[in-house]
């Protein structure tokens, strides 16, 4: 809903749902249950299928799996470049551009595989809140190093400076983002702008407060049942919804 909220993207809301419902149980084979002998050969498996975009999430999820069981720290800088693959920002983009797209346009299909700075930003964006919502936890529970901690090890900051710093970081994506979304020649359409962007939008909501995603709190889970079952009064003259802090979303063109 998030990332095509329109009546004319019920088809690709349903494929991306099923997509990322995919995802998540990959991320957590390669995360949490898989040992590293096992998750060799499921990725020799899946790279025998040739399939492009799939590939590049169970390789980054296996580089990540790497570093876990050898105990090495990467910098934010290689953390970043593999985790925009592994978070799944390209492949879900690319899930909604090829089932809310029609027709397919040959043109902006190479253009997203080539995997442009608009979604390398993007994506970014999404791995750093993604992090900052979910890495406590998932250090807890035995997980590779995310950007927080690759921060702190390479720096020696505190969590608290370590999350200013990912957050400063974020501004500036967003600031390439919005830079390009105004971009007049922009190579695909608006409606692929729009997909990306809400995903990245998104993830400022789901992962707010935690992990809204993996361990659905009771905010999250109130505000998708609003969304859903809960009717908007019409008598009622106030606005049913409540925008979000300046503060808490600074860069993300709500507008």
């Amino acid at each position: 809903m998030g990332v095509g909220s329109e009546p004319q993207f019920a088809y690709c809301r349903r494929i991306v749902t099923i997509a990322i419902a995919l995802i998540t149980v990959i991320d957590d084979i390669y995360d949490v249950y898989g040992t590293l002998d096992e998750l060799e050969l499921f990725t020799a498996a899946v790279e025998r299928w040739d399939i492009h975009y799939w590939l590049g999430l169970i390789q980054a999820g296996l580089v990540e799996a790497k570093w876990y069981h050898s105990k090495y720290t990467p910098t934010l800088g290689e953390f970043l470049e593999n985790g925009l693959v592994s978070v799944a920002g390209p492949i879900v983009t690319m899930s909604a551009y090829l089932s809310g797209t029609n027709p397919i346009i040959q043109k902006e299909l190479e253009f997203l595989e080539s995997n442009p700075d608009f979604v390398h930003w993007s994506c970014k964006i999404f791995r750093l809140q993604d992090d900052l919502g979910t890495s406590s936890d998932e250090i807890q529970r035995g997980d590779v190093p995310k950007s927080i901690q690759c921060y702190m090890h390479e720096t020696g900051a505190s969590e608290e400076v370590a999350r200013e710093h990912i957050k400063d970081m974020m501004r500036q994506m967003w600031r390439k983002v919005n830079a390009y979304r105004a971009d007049k020649d922009s190579p695909v359409s608006q409606n692929t702008v729009d997909f990306m962007l809400n995903l990245v939008r998104m993830s400022h909501f789901m992962y707010l407060h935690g992990d809204g995603h993996g361990a659905q709190n009771q905010e999250t889970m109130d505000v998708a049942s609003t969304w859903l079952f809960q009717p908007i009064p019409l008598e009622d003259k106030h606005m049913a919804f409540t925008a979000p802090k300046a503060d808490e979303f600074p860069e993300c063109s709500f507008s």
